[in-house]
């Protein structure tokens, strides 16, 4: 806690982490990104399309190795972890529950696989699954449902499920709210949030929407062009940003009562 911060473990970490695509011209989606994600915090990485936000978090997920750096969870490589383990300490959320989602089992079926893929007893798994459905606010009705009977929040809930069945330290959502209506943004968001307090949980938040950093985030580092630009507590970045490009993002996407979030002060 040498630095001040109330979370002083780091949970996931990315050291000096760059990422290019093979081609006729190599494409270099991430340039020398370092961010620590803090035991019991969310930390946000906002910024545009074609920022590098979703290069970087498969590659936090161990999902794709970098070009350069290192990336640690709980302070060992996390290319050097199994995939079991990868997924005792990580679980993802992605943007489309649908395609994460296999169409031809159940909802107790698809958030039990985790248990299952690790040899636990089917009866147990799906009990274990239906409880886990209800937590997240899907009744025992919805566990014999198959993913194309759902809304997308109930699919989203579902997907939360399955994410938290592993009870895993650390949760990377990569958008997980952008297909959705707003009405029902502001649900999973506060679902996130529950969960994350009862289960003490780092949650790693992919986003393009200031008005989600603002709802849910501890710090913000803001992504342009494959670069970390500006990082920092969420109301200091989000009131007075030192950044133009961070000032262009607060000032062009609503927030989620449907209104521009508009910086206290510019940068001298």
């Amino acid at each position: 806690m040498r630095d001040g911060s109330p979370f002083p473990r780091v949970a996931l970490e990315a050291r000096a982490v760059s990422h290019s695509y093979p081609g006729r011209q190599a494409f270099k989606a991430l340039n020398d990104v370092s961010i620590a994600l803090r035991e019991g915090e969310t930390l946000a990485i906002v910024g545009e399309s074609g920022s590098g936000k979703s290069t970087l978090s498969r590659i936090l997920l161990g999902l794709a190795s970098p070009s350069e750096g290192q990336v640690l969870c709980f302070g060992k490589d996390i290319g050097s972890l199994s995939r079991r383990e990868r997924a005792a300490h990580v679980q993802p959320v992605f943007q489309d529950p649908y395609s994460s989602l296999n169409p031809r089992h159940t909802l107790a079926e698809i958030v039990a696989a985790p248990l299952l893929a690790r040899g636990e007893q089917r009866a147990c798994a799906l009990r274990r699954a239906t409880g886990l459905l209800e937590e997240v606010g899907l009744g025992p009705a919805y566990a014999q449902r198959r993913p194309a009977a759902l809304s997308g929040g109930q699919r989203q809930r579902a997907a939360i499920a399955r994410a938290l069945i592993a009870d895993p330290e650390i949760l990377v959502c990569d958008e997980p709210t952008s297909a959705l209506d707003v009405s029902v943004q502001a649900q999973i968001l506060n679902l996130l949030q529950e969960q994350r307090r009862e289960r003490k949980l780092s949650v790693l938040l992919i986003t393009h929407n200031i008005g989600v950093v603002a709802h849910m985030a501890d710090r913000v580092a803001v992504m342009r062009h494959g670069e970390i630009v500006e990082t920092g507590g969420v109301r200091d970045v989000l009131l007075k940003p030192r950044q133009d490009y961070t000032r262009l993002l607060i000032s062009s996407v609503p927030d989620l009562r449907g209104g521009p979030i508009k910086p206290l002060a510019t940068a001298p």
